[in-house]
């Protein structure tokens, strides 16, 4: 299900369902399971249709907001059973219901732990926030779709959801979500509170929230924060089962004024589909759940294939789905540079985040490092849930007044805040990797002008150089901004490259150059102000 491994399928094909006009990658299609859209439906003609199987034959509600239904059978449907079952009156359309993949990438090194939060600069935002609550003290809930879930995992459990409104163990729905004994989430296979465990939805779920300052393990993005697992995510219908669960949840905490449901801001799901689109009439109910949960004041995210493609050419689910709600994410490594097996496309795929040799939670209690778009999602998921955390009245103000409203205000942040590169601004659309530090700097209007900032302090100084392929990377820090100039030399002292350029507001910045083919040897690097100089050494090889 996650986007981790990609998968490899042979004798992939493409299936035509002529009875519904729809065009589907036949993927690990349940040819036992049949998800049907429509309302009126006489279901008693569908289980006289399955005549094979009827006491077997299986109706669950998946979405009622779109009408989706989960039709199940011991046996497989027959082309023919569609077809009389689509002729039905009432009903829309009718297709299989389809296994999902995990999206991580296999991990063959060891490098330090969790520099990716250097990369987004998360640790200057908790200057500022940790997490966990909006200003007015509500807890900020993110909804995890995943395969499972190490719920009690020393650096976890205290960040998990409880829901004080339904009582363990007594087989009553007593929120009236429609879920018995949901006291933290549910298992979509059997719509219980009892989770599956993988190994996936535990190292996500630690990236997005595993407990910080605790003088042990890890630290999430967000500190502190309430994670709601939705588990056993392992096909199309438990996707969309899984977003109405979180839908339901916004639903009722609304209509309670909070005093059932879940404040839920962001969802993430770290899986999907290769080779699929969105406009697809087999895909669109998938795509339609990031509408309903965006009219609640919900974004989701979601990370693209764990393979080298342009999704806008060849497609990719969810990557395509076209919501303003909906956030698609590729990966990078700990320079901000794309990672080579990672998709994008500069209309579909809208930002990049770290996803190589992520360190995080494991299960057992313990930790490892793993790669793939799917640690990229999360991490974008955890900024998004950090940025409701603003220590500001007047953005409480705005999603109580607005919820939609401030969805797209915190969204826009993040789209704005990115850092560009000459390598992401034609792989995905808004140029960049995220910078959690500068997505905090666009809150401000929001905050209207009263979130406290550091002012950058300290000399002009060199961070880091990278090089590679001919493009040199040089992060710096500044306190102040105006003209600056670059110069690079080799070891003689010879000029290669001088240029004058300024520096932007918040200097904290990184400087790039194409082009520049070094042989071996050593260079410096030299940064100068009117008032400033920093110099550094770089070892090319």
């Amino acid at each position: 299900m996650g986007r981790g491994t990609t998968l490899s399928i042979t004798g992939i094909f493409i299936l035509t369902i002529l009875f519904t006009g729809i065009t589907v990658n036949a993927q690990n299609l349940l040819k036992n399971r049949l998800i049907v859209k429509g309302s009126q439906i006489e279901w008693s003609s569908v289980t006289s249709i399955h005549k094979r199987s009827s006491a077997e034959l299986d109706k669950e509600v998946l979405c009622q907001d779109l009408g989706l239904f989960l039709l199940s059978s011991k046996d497989e449907f027959t082309e023919e059973e569609m077809r009389a079952i689509k002729a039905l009156k009432g009903v829309d359309y009718v297709f299989f219901d389809q296994e999902v993949q995990e999206r991580k990438a296999p991990n063959d090194a060891l490098f330090d732990m969790q520099k990716y939060l250097s990369l987004i600069e998360v640790p200057k935002v908790w200057d500022i926030t940790t997490g966990g609550k909006m200003d007015n003290g509500e807890d900020i809930v993110i909804v995890i779709l995943d395969s499972g879930i190490e719920s009690d995992h020393p650096d976890l459990i205290n960040n998990i959801f409880v829901n004080k409104r339904e009582f363990i163990n007594d087989n009553i729905d007593n929120d009236g979500n429609g879920y018995i004994d949901d006291i933290s989430g549910i298992n979509v296979i059997n719509n219980s509170g009892i989770h599956a465990v993988s190994r996936h939805g535990t190292w996500v779920s630690g990236i997005v929230g595993a407990e910080g300052n605790n003088a042990f393990g890890v630290s999430g993005i967000n500190w502190k924060i309430k994670i709601l697992p939705v588990s056993s995510v392992n096909n199309l219908s438990g996707v969309i089962k899984g977003y109405d669960y979180a839908l339901r949840m916004k639903k009722l905490y609304l209509e309670t004024n909070g005093t059932k449901g879940a404040n839920v801001v962001v969802t993430n799901y770290s899986g999907g589909l290769d080779k699929a689109f969105g406009s697809d009439p087999a895909y669109k109910p998938w795509c339609d759940m990031y509408d309903l949960l965006g009219a609640q004041g919900i974004l989701s995210v979601g990370s693209t294939t764990n393979t080298e493609v342009d999704v806008d050419a060849v497609g990719d689910m969810p990557s395509t789905c076209n919501s303003e709600f909906f956030i698609a994410v590729t990966s990078t490594n700990d320079q901000g540079i794309l990672s080579r097996n990672a998709g994008f496309g500069n209309q579909n795929i809208d930002i990049a985040a770290p996803g190589e040799d992520v360190f995080n939670l494991r299960n057992g209690g313990s930790y490892f490092d793993d790669s793939g778009t799917s640690a990229s999602s999360p991490i974008v998921a955890g900024t998004i849930a950090l940025l409701y955390s603003v220590p500001c009245a007047s953005f409480v103000k705005l999603v109580k007044s607005d919820k939609v409203k401030a969805a797209r205000y915190v969204r826009d942040a993040v789209f704005n805040g990115a850092s560009p590169t000459d390598e992401l601004k034609t792989k995905v659309k808004y140029g960049g990797y995220l910078n959690a530090f500068s997505a905090l700097v666009n809150m401000q209007d929001a905050c209207e002008g009263q979130l406290a900032i550091p002012t950058q302090t300290g000399e002009l100084r060199i961070e880091k150089i990278t090089y590679k392929d001919g493009r040199m990377r040089i992060r710096y820090q500044t306190p102040d901004t105006g003209k600056y100039s670059f110069g690079l030399y080799d070891a003689s002292g010879k000029m290669i490259r001088f240029y004058d350029y300024e520096i932007p507001a918040f200097g904290d910045n990184t400087f790039e150059i194409d082009d520049v083919f070094l042989p071996q040897g050593v260079y410096y690097i030299n940064l100068i102000s009117d008032n400033a100089n920093a110099a550094q050494a770089v070892f090319v090889w």
